[in-house]
């Protein structure tokens, strides 16, 4: 997801093309934009959109995983000048 970092490589039904100026039929890439279904479903005028209980606890769950890999990385890496 390009909005929160979650990587769905292995979940890619979990993964939405979002339309940034909202015209569908805009699909010039820069236009589009990679979302998870969370964050798509975050996006103005777009609350409609269904996503499961299940949908959402795989990508918090991702996220949670995306975080504390990062901040393993950060610690080993970077505070340690490695």
């Amino acid at each position: 997801c390009e909005l929160c970092g979650v990587d769905l490589s292995n979940h890619k039904q979990l993964l939405d093309t979002h339309h940034r100026d909202g015209v569908k039929k805009h699909t010039s890439i820069q236009n589009l934009i990679a979302l998870c279904k969370l964050c798509h479903s975050e996006q103005y005028q777009h609350q409609h959109m269904l996503i499961t209980e299940e949908e959402k606890n795989i990508i918090y769950e991702l996220r949670k995983h995306n975080d504390e890999a990062l901040s393993k990385f950060v610690n080993t890496h970077i505070f340690r000048g490695k």
